[in-house]
């Protein structure tokens, strides 16, 4: 990554933070106005976009990113198309910054603005994990629009600052990264185990079952080398899908047991544990009529849709739990070419980069959970790979160049 040195303005590096931590911190999100926010956004592009080289070639190479969002604006008719607009801006600011900070060489600044996002992420956790022990449920009620839950309850729980599905998620991504700070000794090891710990018990309290089945399967990260390249992670991965074929009703047996614990403490993850033992176990007919169930005809709904219109789509009666699913049947193989080049350009801009580093094969780890939701949730989660994922990056890969200085 060619960098050229340059100061971040300090009034810049604070809107860049305010910015996340609007996303990051639901209590100022909630309290912030909505003028204010809009300010701000207008300010990071005008500073960013005058002061990055050649513009409208990152503009370009930045819009394959936001591909599915434009085709939702282009293909659905909307009397709300400017709000649409600002939402693909502010998704599209994500990378935006990322790709001017990264080429400043500020790496003072480049301290300040992980630790700002990290402790952010900390922050939230904790009081998500003491919200959702004084309000159980509190972050999957969280998932329903605000209509749904009642405003006074949606205000109780912003003011509590408690974090939604999105922000469960985004904690799970960050997995891989804390496990390789606290194996790497990057920081302070009492740093890295306490915000490891505390982003663990939140997923957990969220009972969002997806989320702490995957973040299991993260800690396998804890028995592999520090050093981890694609071709390694890729026997790995395959070693795994092996063993998961050979195991299914072994693994069956050990979800059934699992969920017998959860009983008293969340029967919600019991009973999500309880039909994913029984599904392993037998097959998809065992649990007729459970959470399970409701999924697999949520994600027909979506491949129904596509193949009614296969090539150009055009439907917006989709199920609403998969990005893939949903993507094919509104938008058919287009669709499909769109979700692909997203990644793609994500991955070439934001994870390439970083590929001769010792750390690389962890953030290919949090880019493979990614694309498992892309399947499995409808959340896309770009601003986690365009910016907080790449940022641990930067930090780390500044780390290692200032212990080679001192060398």
């Amino acid at each position: 990554m060619n960098t050229v040195y340059k100061k971040i303005p300090r009034i810049y590096l604070l809107a860049v933070i305010f910015y996340v931590w609007h996303t990051t911190i639901p209590i100022i999100g909630y309290y912030t106005p909505a003028v204010l926010y809009a300010c701000i956004i207008v300010y990071l592009y005008m500073f960013t976009l005058t002061h990055v080289n050649n513009p409208i070639k990152i503009i370009v190479s930045i819009l394959p990113i936001l591909s599915i969002h434009i085709l939702s604006l282009l293909y659905f008719n909307s009397s709300n198309i400017i709000i649409q607009i600002y939402q693909i801006l502010q998704v599209g600011l994500y990378p935006l910054i990322f790709m001017y900070i990264s080429k400043t060489g500020d790496v003072k600044s480049y301290k300040i603005l992980f630790w700002a996002v990290a402790c952010s992420y900390t922050l939230t956790a904790l009081t998500t994990y003491i919200g959702c022990v004084t309000y159980p449920g509190a972050a999957r009620d969280l998932a329903m629009p605000e209509e749904m839950i009642g405003s006074d309850v949606y205000s109780l729980y912003k003011k509590a600052n408690i974090g939604n599905l999105s922000f469960t998620y985004s904690l799970l991504f960050i997995i891989p990264l804390l496990i390789y700070m606290v194996k790497s000794r990057i920081c302070r090891r009492i740093e890295s185990v306490s915000m490891l710990i505390i982003v663990s018990i939140s997923i957990l309290k969220t009972e969002y079952t997806t989320a702490l089945l995957l973040m299991v399967l993260c800690f396998i990260l804890f028995f592999l080398p520090n050093k981890l390249n694609i071709g390694s992670l890729i026997s790995i991965v395959a070693l795994m899908l092996v063993i998961f074929l050979l195991a299914k009703p072994f693994i069956g047996e050990l979800l059934l047991h699992a969920s017998s614990h959860f009983e008293s403490s969340s029967s919600t993850i019991s009973v999500r544990l309880y039909d994913l033992g029984i599904l392993l176990s037998n097959d998809l007919n065992a649990v007729n009529g459970g959470d399970i169930w409701s999924r697999y005809e949520l994600y027909n709904q979506s491949i129904q849709e596509f193949f009614h219109s296969p090539l150009w789509g055009g439907s917006n009666n989709v199920g609403g739990h998969s990005l893939l699913f949903d993507s094919l049947g509104r938008f058919g193989l287009i669709g499909l070419v769109a979700l692909i080049l997203m990644y793609k350009k994500v991955f070439s801009l934001f994870f390439s980069p970083y590929s001769n580093n010792p750390y690389y094969g962890y953030m290919l780890f949090s880019f493979l959970i990614v694309i498992i939701l892309a399947v499995l949730n409808p959340k896309d989660n770009l601003g986690v790979i365009t910016f907080t994922i790449p940022l641990f990056a930067l930090y780390f890969k500044t780390h290692y160049e200032s212990t080679l200085d001192r060398k």
